[in-house]
């Protein structure tokens, strides 16, 4: 990502609008001067608000209403606009964005402001717009880093330029982990602790299993090996991790007890069932001697009650014979009451019968009075429903001569207006057809004039396939241009390769003639140090005087024969090196050249053919006119294409038009016929209602509908009323007639129920006095009786009388029972059968509680171990996984005593080093030699917390390392510059996707001194040498005269200007 153009306006301090053109440098290392606050650093807070909606940095944030500028009008809205460019393969991208803060502007209506949101826009390569919501994520994705890590790799801040050389581990991971892809190390640590946690979830709910069943065990105090089982099943349930050991142990040593329960269990339900049959003797026994007790006493009772019966036996007889008086007395009541009802009813009779006699007179009267006021109703009733037929009659014939005559007036309103509706239509038709007329002739006039545009349309494709042609040729003469460009340049590269490679091996040659010569030498003087001494003739010259024989020079300056064997193979690779470079560079300015004079014969007939295609195609023009020229040609085709179409499609809407109101034409006058000849249907069929109309006049008895509705109306109440009277005098003759046969009838039965009244009475008189003899009683002596005593109360004597008889049976009863049961028997010692029935079931309860007691423990041991035992292999096997992956999270998420590095910090200390190789380059350089930066060593990197990205500053002339931040401000400075310089080269290897071709450097050249200043813009213009921008924000009056390229800030009372000086 390179910026090209950067556009402010009411931002920060510039008020008005500033556009900052960065495309045009001639050299991409360049200077931002001016006086402190004149607005230097507010060029890159422009950027970074254009891309992340903030500015500066964390330690002073500012957004929304704080980049509104003070230097402006209100009114003036506040934006910054930042084009550049991104290169995807061999294309470079053009993306704008423009972004405004949250600001103020004075209401369009009335005083005061109105606070406006901020806004973003993004416009892609193709001109079109991003969706504003996902405008931020798409400018992060386009940069490739967060705002916290652009403002750490794209700025070495004022203030700031120490917090990433100084940062700590944890945040140098942060940063590393998106520049360098290392999610993958962090996502294996989370799996790892994510299966780790799975299996801890399993192992949680076995162990939560094993300790449930664990403590379900039962052991018994008795056991030999209690003590040892408490043990193991304690230290199951109280420890946090599960124990395959343990559990293993727990199950052999509770098998054992189960066996030893299983056989205890089998004694104690032997003894038991001798016990059982021994209590339920002493049961059997205690039951028989209560049974035995129970027939004494039975008998006892039995000889009471029959001896207080047989004194009471006189009082029962006395009792019988007054049972059979009180009946004898309630029969003779009984027919003596049947003779009194017979006088009585005989009475009734007689005095109805004196009744009936005297009314019937009385009744045949008023009977015949009655019938002859019905036959007067009856004949007012029958002549006025003769009167209301004949005035029904009259009306009906009223009603429906009026119901014709209204219809056929409706009849003619309709069709009143059924013929204005047709004269309507008829003058409508008339009209819409003239306009079809003159609509049709000025369509064929139009249809006349683009009579030819399909033979123009013709020509236009013949002109647009050419222009089509034209261009792709131009295409591919620009293909062909870059393409020898290329190669122009890969065989410029491949010749610098060779001078490089012929440099290196001159160096090498005459390093290794230096070497070999000092080996030589060397040789020779070992020789003399070892042959020349004192008073031994020479063997070269033979002299016994050696006065100044070959010293030993210093270690380590002359090479061993091996190592000078090496430097010999060194020099040699250098060679054949150099030749290959050679043949490289002389193959690619071949291929320059044949590319070169294909390109000028693909010129030539483009533009033969151009001259030929474009009229009006001056002689004298370079490639860049020639390319307008065409694209120009082109633009005038597609207008005029758009031109034709427009007219043939109009021609062919004319043509569809004219047909479309021919046929329109036709249908009105079609219409027309048929309006005129429903006009005269019309007029007929009005004519006809209003000679109906005429004929319906009323000119009887009514000259009103109303008038003889009321006529019917009070007929009908006159009718009403005399059926009425009628119906009422009928029904009161019909009650009189009624009342004297009903008369009549009843006289006819008392007169024939009258003699079997009397005869009824002697009969039960008879009966009555025939009674009383055969009871022998007076009628008195029963009276009395009846009045003392009731039936009821003699079935309540015979009640108790039977009772008694059968309380003397079942006594005798019983006593006969008892003495047979009994025989010879003595009475029983109940006590002592009880005393020994509970001693032994107190035996039984003792025993069965012991084999309760074995079996529940049993039974709940072998659950428990059942239970313990069901997938034990799986249960295993999973302790063996979670007990990898934890040693597998543990070791990898740093979090071993004395090993606190992570695995993706290890894995970033690799990137790490190659930044801090590409970083020493520079510092060395700055430093003059001084300094190089380390990490700490790896075996000490992860003792007491993670130190794997934390670095060191080792000192070549102490020979010893020390901790950064005990560099002095200029050496920080230049540490911190070189580490994000090596960042942005270790960046630009490791990730293609990451392209930030810029930096800015903000202040900390005042820090250092004349030759470090130098040396770090020597280090910054070979970088700046490539694609990279580097802008350097300072106001240090030196690095003006170092640097050509200057965007020059200054502040007026207007705001910040930027003006380039070149």
């Amino acid at each position: 990502m390179r910026p090209r153009k950067l556009t402010m306006q009411a931002f920060g301090s510039y008020g008005k609008k500033t556009e900052i053109d960065f495309s045009g440098l001639r050299q991409n290392l360049f200077l931002i001067t001016g006086d402190t606050g004149a607005g230097k650093t507010t060029v890159f807070d422009a950027i970074v608000f254009a891309l992340y909606g903030e500015a500066s940095s964390g330690s002073n944030k500012k957004d929304g209403a704080e980049l509104q500028s003070q230097y402006g009008s209100e009114s003036l809205e506040p934006y910054v606009e930042l084009e550049f460019e991104k290169t995807r393969g061999s294309e470079k991208e053009i993306y704008i964005v423009r972004r405004s803060p949250r600001h103020t502007r004075p209401k369009k209506r009335g005083n005061g402001s109105l606070e406006v949101s901020g806004s973003v826009a993004l416009y892609m390569p193709d001109g079109t717009e991003y969706p504003q919501k996902e405008a931020d994520r798409k400018l992060e994705e386009l940069v490739g880093l967060t705002k916290g890590q652009f403002m750490q790799v794209a700025m070495i801040a004022q203030g700031e330029f120490m917090e990433l050389l100084r940062a700590k581990s944890d945040d140098k991971k942060m940063i590393f982990r998106k520049l360098f892809q290392t999610e993958f190390y962090q996502k294996l640590t989370e799996n790892l602790a994510g299966k780790r946690k799975e299996k801890q979830s399993e192992i949680g709910k076995i162990r939560t299993i094993c300790q449930t069943e664990a403590a379900h065990i039962l052991l018994p105090k008795e056991y030999e090996h209690t003590d040892e089982l408490e043990q193991i099943r304690r230290r199951i349930l109280s420890s946090d991790r599960l124990s395959v050991t343990d559990l293993e142990l727990l199950l052999k040593e509770l098998e054992k007890l189960c066996e030893v329960s299983d056989r205890q269990q089998e004694e104690l339900e032997k003894r038991c069932m001798e016990l059982s049959r021994k209590r339920d003797e002493d049961r059997e026994a205690v039951i028989h001697g209560k049974n035995q007790m129970r027939y004494f006493q039975q008998k006892e009772q039995a000889e009471k009650v029959l001896k207080e019966y047989q004194e009471t036996e006189e009082e029962r007889q006395a009792v019988k014979r007054k049972i059979g008086q009180i009946r004898q007395a309630g029969e003779i009541r009984e027919k003596y009451q049947q003779w009194q009802e017979s006088v009585q009813r005989r009475k009734q009779a007689e005095q109805g019968l004196q009744e009936q006699r005297e009314i019937l007179p009385r009744l045949r009267k008023e009977s015949l009075m009655a019938q002859k006021e019905e036959q007067k109703a009856e004949e007012a009733y029958q002549l006025a429903l003769e009167q209301n037929t004949r005035v029904e009659q009259e009306v009906e014939k009223v009603r429906k001569t009026l119901e014709r005559r209204r219809q056929a007036e409706t009849e003619a309103e309709k069709t009143k207006k059924k013929l204005q509706q047709l004269v309507k239509s008829e003058k409508e038709s008339l009209e819409s057809l003239e306009q079809l007329e003159k609509q049709y002739k000025d369509w064929k006039g139009e249809e006349e004039s683009l009579h030819d545009t399909e033979t123009q349309m013709a020509l236009w494709n013949v002109q647009t396939e050419e222009a089509k042609a034209l261009e792709s040729e131009l295409k591919k003469t620009e293909s062909l241009e870059e393409e020898w460009k290329k190669t122009q340049k890969e065989a410029e590269k491949n010749r610098k390769n060779y001078e490089k490679s012929r440099k290196e091996w001159r160096v090498c040659s005459g390093e290794y003639l230096e070497q070999q010569t000092a080996f030589l030498d060397a040789q020779a003087g070992l020789l003399a140090r070892e042959q020349l001494k004192p008073g031994k003739p020479c063997p070269v010259c033979g002299s016994l005087s050696h006065p100044a024989p070959c010293m030993d020079q210093e270690d380590g300056e002359i090479l061993t024969r091996d190592e000078l064997k090496k430097l010999q193979e060194e020099m040699h690779k250098l060679q054949k090196k150099q030749e290959e470079n050679a043949s490289r560079a002389e193959v690619q300015r071949t291929l320059a050249e044949e590319k070169e004079q294909v390109l000028i014969q693909e010129r030539e007939k483009l533009w033969t053919r151009m001259r030929k295609s474009i009229a009006e195609m001056p002689e004298e023009l370079d490639w860049e006119q020639a390319g307008k020229y065409l694209a120009a040609w082109a633009e005038e085709l597609r207008m005029k294409g758009s031109g034709l179409e427009a007219q043939k499609t109009r021609w062919n809407t004319l043509r569809c038009q004219m047909e479309k109101n021919r046929e329109q034409k036709q249908e009105r006058e079609n219409q027309l016929t048929q309006i005129k000849d429903q006009q005269a249907q019309t007029k007929a069929i009005l004519e006809g209602c209003f000679a109906r109309m005429a004929e319906l006049r009323l000119d009887g008895t009514y000259q009103t509908e109303v008038e003889a509705e009321n006529e019917q109306k009070l007929s009908a109440a006159r009718r009403k009323k005399k059926e009425s009277c009628f119906q009422e005098a009928r029904k009161q003759a019909q009650e009189s007639n009624g009342r004297q046969k009903q008369a009549q009838i009843l006289i006819e039965q008392f007169e024939q129920d009258l003699p079997k009244r009397q005869e009824e009475e002697q009969e039960k008189e008879k009966k009555y006095e025939s009674l009383l003899d055969r009871r022998q009683m007076t009628e008195e002596t029963w009276v009395q009786i009846a009045k003392q005593y009731s039936q009821t109360d003699a079935e309540e004597m015979q009640m108790r009388l039977e009772r008694d008889l059968e309380a003397i049976a079942a006594a005798k009863q019983l006593k006969k029972t008892a003495e047979k049961e009994i025989g010879q028997n003595v009475i029983p010692d109940l006590e002592e059968l009880e005393k020994q029935k509970a001693r032994s079931e107190e035996l039984l309860n003792k025993l069965r509680e012991q084999l309760t007691e074995c079996s529940t423990r049993y039974q709940t041991n072998r659950k428990a171990l059942e239970r313990l035992k069901v997938n034990q292999e799986t249960r295993k096997k999973i302790v063996e996984d979670y007990s990898r992956a934890e040693h597998l999270y543990q070791l990898l998420s740093g979090n071993i005593s004395g090993a606190r590095m992570d695995i993706e910090t290890f894995v970033q200390r690799y990137y790490l080093e190659h930044i801090l190789i590409a970083a020493n380059r520079r510092f060395g350089e700055m430093s003059g030699g001084q300094y190089e930066l380390r990490m700490y060593q790896l075996d000490k990197a992860g003792t007491g917390k993670n130190h794997g990205l934390d670095l060191m500053v080792y000192s070549t002339v102490t020979g010893k390392e020390r901790e950064v931040r005990t560099l002095s401000g200029g050496e920080s400075f230049m540490a911190a510059l070189s580490l994000a310089l090596g960042m942005a080269d270790q960046i630009q290897q490791s990730c293609a996707a990451i392209q930030l071709d810029m930096m800015f450097i903000d202040e900390g050249f005042g820090s250092l001194d004349e030759h470090s200043r130098n040396q770090a813009v020597k280090v910054l213009k070979r970088m700046a040498g490539g694609s990279r921008m580097i802008g350097i924000i300072s106001h240090v009056t030196e690095l003006k005269q170092e640097m050509e390229e200057q965007l020059v800030i200054t502040k007026g009372r207007d705001g910040s200007h930027a003006v380039w000086n070149r």
